[in-house]
């Protein structure tokens, strides 16, 4: 009788302690809105805008709307080329999720080297927010890195070669150009 008040007893414990770490793992939940996992990569064609939907989530809907102003982290952007970003976005009453429409536009400063777009939400009372997201973005590249080797015969002064970009057919344009080489 006293092992079966023993086991009683410590099952008794586990189920309480159970429960208690399940309701504190709701209560970190509440509250939490974060952005979609980042960094979002994005290459954008030459001299367009292009329309990046951005996942925003919470932890849990409620019935009436809820919205939240958007920042820029300055410290971490340093995309240089126009974007439009909104300044605040709303998760519809009963929804845990939406989005929101971000525009980068390829000019004069976006290279094809990346460069970020990061923001976050502005702090707020009783809400938790998670990472800022960070947008890369970089000139799309439709062009192929190629190595280009010459081997030369026994005759090196009637070799020579041009080498032109075709993307307008009526309009060649010279590129590079070797030749004729000496004999060593």
């Amino acid at each position: 009788m006293n092992n079966l008040f023993r086991y009683l007893s410590v099952f008794l414990l586990i189920s309480l302690l159970s429960c208690e770490e399940e309701d504190s793992l709701e209560t970190d939940l509440q509250g939490f809105v974060s952005f979609e996992a980042a960094p979002v990569l994005v290459d954008i064609p030459e001299n367009t805008t292009k329309t990046i939907e951005v996942t925003v989530a919470a932890s849990e809907s409620v019935n009436t709307d809820r919205t939240f102003n958007i920042v820029i982290d300055e410290e971490e952007t340093t995309l240089t080329s126009d974007f439009n970003l909104p300044e605040s976005v709303t998760i519809p009453a009963n929804s845990k999720q939406t989005t929101i429409s971000v525009d980068l536009t390829d000019d004069e400063s976006l290279s094809f080297t990346r460069q970020s777009l990061t923001f976050n939400f502005e702090d707020e009372p009783n809400t938790d927010f998670g990472e800022p997201v960070s947008i890369e973005a970089a000139q799309e590249c439709l062009e192929n890195l190629v190595t280009f080797n010459l081997t030369l015969d026994g005759f090196p002064e009637e070799t020579s070669w041009e080498l032109f970009d075709l993307n307008d057919p009526n309009n060649p344009v010279l590129i590079e150009s070797g030749g004729p080489y000496q004999n060593t």
